[in-house]
């Protein structure tokens, strides 16, 4: 099961996503924290699939990128 989930901090040695990034991880691979019953999760970068990016173009209108690390 694939999860789509938002950055909210990362270790010192990470290198490929950051605070604020949309990224898709394996879900089964995440570990649940219990906090405030808020669902947070915590994984490894290297269970992270890829990083969504939106670049707003010059019309206006945004463009989705897909980095896949």
């Amino acid at each position: 099961v694939v999860a789509c989930a938002k950055v909210i901090e990362v270790g010192k040695n990470c290198i490929d996503v950051q605070p604020g990034d949309d990224i898709y991880i394996a879900r089964h691979m995440a570990i649940p924290i219990p906090f405030r019953k808020k669902g947070y999760y915590i994984a490894h970068e290297q269970h992270v699939m890829c990083r969504i990016v939106k670049k707003k173009l010059e019309n206006g209108k945004f463009s989705v990128i897909m980095y896949y690390v």
